[in-house]
């Protein structure tokens, strides 16, 4: 996030080392997947971070072919953290200027199931990226709006005054 990319380097060269001495334990596909062929977990990010889009956007599909095998499964039975590497690739597509790619990522990523804090304020990233780079786009209105109803079904009611509590 500071834009050190000889330290991002670093950091990962240092994680793959890491992961090199985690054996055979470790899973290699699930939510707390380790995928061994892969980089470190988390470098998609920071290549996204570093305005390295291209690098992200092929990482987060290995990530999410490898570790999460969408195939397999059907969207609302993927773990969480699914829709938010469906984000990250979103996000990576809107650097790039693929909006289709960055629409259909994102909202792929709305429709796994419950939809969380996390993934709200990823979702909530890509709708200003959209906004930004693509004014008056009729599928970045669309994103928009799916991203709003998704927003409001997770927002919980205020909070009911009790009967004959103080409401000093």
């Amino acid at each position: 996030m500071l834009g050190d990319a000889a330290g991002m380097t670093d950091a990962r060269h240092r994680a793959a080392a890491a992961m090199t001495q985690l054996g055979s334990l470790a899973p290699a596909a699930s939510v707390y997947s380790v995928p061994r062929a892969e980089d470190p977990p988390y470098i998609a990010t920071s290549l996204l971070l570093a305005g390295r889009y291209a690098e992200a956007a092929q990482m987060t599909r290995r990530i999410i072919e490898v570790a999460y095998r969408p195939q397999a499964r059907a969207p609302w039975d993927q773990p969480t953290n699914y829709a938010r590497t469906l984000l990250i690739l979103a996000l990576a597509a809107a650097g790039l200027g693929d909006l289709d790619q960055a629409v259909t990522a994102g909202t792929a990523a709305l429709d796994c199931g419950r939809a969380v804090w996390p993934t709200m304020v990823l979702a909530g990233k890509l709708d200003q990226a959209l906004a930004r780079r693509f004014p008056g786009a009729a599928s970045a209105a669309d994103f928009r709006a799916r991203y709003l109803d998704a927003g409001a079904c997770i927002a919980l009611p205020a909070p009911r005054p009790q009967p004959g509590k103080d409401r000093g």
